[in-house]
């Protein structure tokens, strides 16, 4: 297929013009649930705001500057950890994991199953399918590439942000919304619950005829208490583009929905600037000179959209003279000049179980070394990790030839008579051979240490010492024969928890290492019933500060104490989330800092956790430097 440049770069400016517009229109509603009724106001662009939709699709820009095709999700990881300051939800979780030394995927996928299904990743789709115009093949390879570094690979996340590239993608050649979708979900995993929800959505659309009827279906069969859960946001993009043509009309159909509006809007919006181009949007809606503000640290030079799009298509008339042979962009255009030589090695690391260890535990990894010359490689390796990892390799050479692959399985042994475990345990393993000496750094999460005692529970009533043939019915004083009968049966189950603090000396009861923030009580306790548990941990600060503060995720009623104070507590049952409860600007000492939970188990699935913050809301998560693990 032909496409002059003047129309390429036309849909790929109207593509970044409308993702900018209307995530802009959708930014101030964020996180409401409510169907919201507005009309549009040209005053929504009165002033721009930063949004994460845009941020990281800058930052991958200038991966692709760099290094072209070739880029991989690491490259990807690298740029997000180290220029992207904030972390809301599973960016959080993903920059822990890379300051673990954790790579991807692995980075995405660990210790981040509530936030596994997040819009993180659908709302970078853009920028593959501007640099892979008319091949949805590629722009999901490229969305893969990217989804994985915060999100777990089977996730609906990674699957709706490859459905929404090839979708965008084929926008390039083709128009028609419906045959749009049919396209885009060849991208899907079928056994996936977005495949459905993209099959409910069209038939809905079909039988509702309208935006609002159909949202009704989607927060009902598919819908999340998290604002940012993917499938209901995608469930709102696509009604809106199948039963709404003007940009205007889509990209308010799409916020109205509710919940992560600034997500919606903003892919609507760039949808339709690909369909539109951008010289329509301008002439109807006066849409130029507009300019987007980041919220990362970048090295792109201007803040207008226009030059966005300017140096997008570069990259993407390159890669059409490469690796894209689905579109041939004709006409005078400027072309990226990418000169990203090929490794004589390439290294990826895979992990037998998760990527953690625990006091007196053995963990494996397998380090798989990729010959990519023309000739056989002889190769050395030595593995080296700091106290109290102790690591040792199954074999210290090969001669893979071109082409060939070598696995070399590492050992790490945790030294089980250690007083502290750091969170992040990073393992170097040294690669050599004439001319070459290669790095790869990998690493472990330190697992936390908990002991945990308990159950402790109470009686409803206290009945006394019966007589010969009392009964102790007689003991449940209640105004009717019903009340009577529920408590009676309430005692037979346990009774209540006894939540009182003499048991707040933690004794006794059992340790154990879970390498993940969420304590499950029901992976460690067994009693099938209403109680109260005991839990003690406790980390090391290297220096008396005051922190950021606290994030505490429960499911049941708590209570938190930090060196003996009592920082937070809840009596009611809640959904979970890491981010249930805040505490701000929080002291801790020098040395060993004791952390004690009161944790109370009404039903089954009770859950708690907690994370230090750097900064307060959307900040990092603190550590190695200032948290390290502490054998109790």
């Amino acid at each position: 297929m032909n496409l002059s440049y003047r129309e390429y770069f036309d849909k790929v400016y109207g593509c970044w013009l409308g993702k900018c517009i209307s995530g802009n229109i959708g930014a101030p509603y964020e996180g409401m649930k409510q169907y919201l009724s507005l009309s549009y106001s040209p005053k929504y662009l009165d002033e721009i705001l930063p949004n994460d939709d845009l941020d990281l699709q800058v930052l991958w820009l200038e991966v692709l500057r760099k290094k072209g095709e070739k880029f991989t999700s690491d490259d990807l990881a690298d740029i997000f950890a180290s220029n992207c300051e904030y972390a809301p939800g599973e960016y959080a979780f993903f920059k822990k994991n890379h300051r673990r030394f954790i790579p991807t995927p692995y980075s995405g996928e660990f210790n981040n199953g509530y936030y596994r299904n997040g819009m993180g990743a659908p709302i970078r789709s853009e920028i593959w399918a501007c640099v892979a115009p008319c091949n949805p093949s590629l722009a999901a390879e490229f969305a893969l590439r990217d989804a994985i570094v915060d999100h777990d690979a089977q996730s609906c996340s990674v699957n709706g942000e490859r459905f929404l590239a090839a979708l965008e993608s084929s926008a390039f050649c083709c128009r028609d919304v419906r045959e749009l979708i049919n396209i885009a979900k060849n991208y899907v995993d079928k056994n996936n619950r977005l495949y459905s929800l993209i099959e409910d959505t069209v038939a809905w659309s079909d039988e509702c005829g309208n935006v609002p009827s159909v949202r009704e279906k989607i927060v009902c069969k598919y819908g999340s208490a998290e604002a940012t859960d993917c499938l209901q946001n995608i469930g709102f993009i696509l009604s809106s583009l199948l039963l709404h043509y003007d940009f205007i009309d889509v990209t308010m159909a799409a916020v109205n929905c509710g919940f992560d509006t600034d997500c919606t809007g903003a892919t609507v919006g760039a949808v339709l600037g690909i369909l539109t181009g951008a010289e329509n949007l301008i002439k109807k809606y006066g849409f130029s000179d507009m300019r987007f503000k980041l919220g990362v640290k970048s090295d792109f030079e201007s803040d207008k959209v226009e030059e966005l799009a300017r140096e997008t298509a570069k990259i993407g008339v390159a890669f059409c003279k490469g690796v894209n042979d689905a579109v041939q962009i004709e006409g005078d255009c400027d072309v990226a000049l990418i000169n990203a030589g090929c490794k004589d090695i390439t290294v990826k690391v895979d992990y037998e179980g998760e990527p953690a260890i625990g006091f007196g535990e053995v963990s494996h990894a397998y380090i798989s070394i990729t010959n990519n010359t023309r000739k056989a490689l002889p190769l050395t390796f030595t593995v080296t990790a700091e106290k109290p990892l102790n690591v040792s390799l199954d074999c210290v050479s090969a001669k893979p030839e071109s082409g060939e692959t070598v696995v070399v399985k590492v050992t790490a042994v945790a030294d089980g008579d250690a007083l502290r475990l750091p969170d992040a345990n990073p393992v170097t393993i040294n690669i050599a051979t004439d001319g070459l000496n290669e790095q790869a750094v990998f690493g472990f999460a330190g697992k936390n240490n908990w002991r945990v005692t308990g159950p402790y529970w109470k009686n409803i009533v206290t009945v006394p010492p019966l007589k010969e043939g009392e009964s102790y019915w007689n003991y449940f004083n209640e105004p009717t024969e019903e009340k009577m009968f529920d408590a009676i049966r309430h005692f037979h189950m346990n009774s209540l928890p006894d939540t009182s603090d003499r048991h707040k000396e933690v004794i006794g009861g059992k340790t154990v290492n879970i390498g993940i923030d969420e304590f499950r009580l029901d992976d460690y306790e067994r009693f099938d019933g209403q109680a109260a548990y005991w839990l003690e941990t406790a980390f090391y600060s290297d220096e008396e500060s005051e922190i950021g503060g606290i994030q505490i995720g429960y499911s049941d009623e708590f209570k938190f104490y930090l060196n003996g104070e009592l920082l937070a507590e809840r009596t009611n049952a809640n959904m979970y989330t890491p981010e249930n409860v805040h505490l701000f600007r929080v002291k801790v000492r020098k040395g060993v800092n004791k952390i004690v939970v009161m944790l109370v188990k009404h039903n089954c699935g009770t859950k708690f956790s907690y994370n230090l913050l750097s900064k307060g809301v959307t900040s990092d998560h603190l550590q190695p430097d200032h948290v390290n693990l502490q054998k109790i």
